[in-house]
């Protein structure tokens, strides 16, 4: 998956405007958060209240500048010292080195797929199309980095990729569908083999054809269809979010319960 991953960089070969952020979500065994990235997360919140502080002086600025012909620019909005500030905090974001591909410190330092990042060449370089990031705790709203809870990061991603190998049902894509968010499921996990079964799949659900399928045909498959996905206009991802979201209905609970309910009634005829 990793090496196929890396063909997304052909945007870099053409191109293209698009930057690739994957965040991996697995949980791991961590250390604490690297400094650096607390500090950082500091200053970007500093410069945040800077510029709340100091945002209704900004717009008038810009609006009496435009109602006297001046096109809006850093002399006629900032004074000196702000500006001054501002510049001095742009200078404290720099960093040295290769940038983290991971935000924590893990204690497993042989971490299998930070390894494969590397031997990916998935190294978050300046002018790598596709950037990496591994996020290796739980989250939550006091996390003390992203600070989110779970829905409220699915809700800033474009697209979920849940590859199972097996999966009795599978309710995670539905989740993004909720959200707006298309995914990517297999026809190993029941919700896949439901979709494909309905012809529902497609529709904001990709289902990736899994099942007596070798490993390199399963991850050509999987980075084929990110790599379309990729492609698609800001048009293309609307039109699919708008299909993902249609998909909810089909899986509401006043529809479902009665298959558990069967279910259930069938484990105490075998009780």
């Amino acid at each position: 998956f990793l090496l196929r991953l890396q063909t997304l960089q052909d945007h870099r070969k053409k191109q293209s405007d698009k930057t690739i952020v994957v965040f991996f979500f697995v949980p791991n065994a961590i250390k604490i958060i690297h400094p650096e990235f607390l500090e950082s997360k500091a200053l970007f919140q500093d410069i945040k209240d800077m510029i709340d502080d100091n945002i209704k002086d900004i717009r008038n600025k810009i609006i009496y500048g435009i109602a006297n012909q001046k096109l809006p620019s850093e002399i006629n909005i900032f004074d000196e010292d702000f500006l001054f500030e501002l510049k001095n905090k742009m200078v404290s974001f720099k960093r040295e080195g290769e940038p983290y591909l991971c935000t924590h410190e893990l204690i497993n330092e042989r971490d299998i797929i930070l390894k494969s990042f590397r031997e990916n060449s998935l190294l978050n370089k300046k002018n790598d199309k596709v950037k990496v990031i591994l996020y290796p705790c739980y989250l939550n709203s006091s996390d003390g980095l992203l600070d989110l809870e779970y829905y409220s990061v699915v809700w800033g991603c474009h697209l979920g990729i849940f590859p199972s190998y097996y999966e009795p049902w599978g309710y995670t894509p539905i989740e993004c569908s909720a959200y707006g968010v298309s995914s990517i499921t297999t026809d190993l996990s029941g919700l896949g083999r439901y979709l494909l079964k309905t012809n529902e799949h497609d529709k904001g659900v990709f289902v990736v054809h899994r099942e007596n399928k070798s490993e390199e045909e399963v991850v050509k498959e999987i980075a084929d269809r990110l790599y379309w996905f990729s492609a698609l206009s800001k048009e293309g991802r609307i039109r699919y979010k708008i299909m993902a979201e249609n998909l909810v209905h089909i899986f509401s609970w006043e529809k479902l319960v009665e298959n558990y309910i069967k279910a259930h009634n069938l484990a105490l005829e075998k009780i």
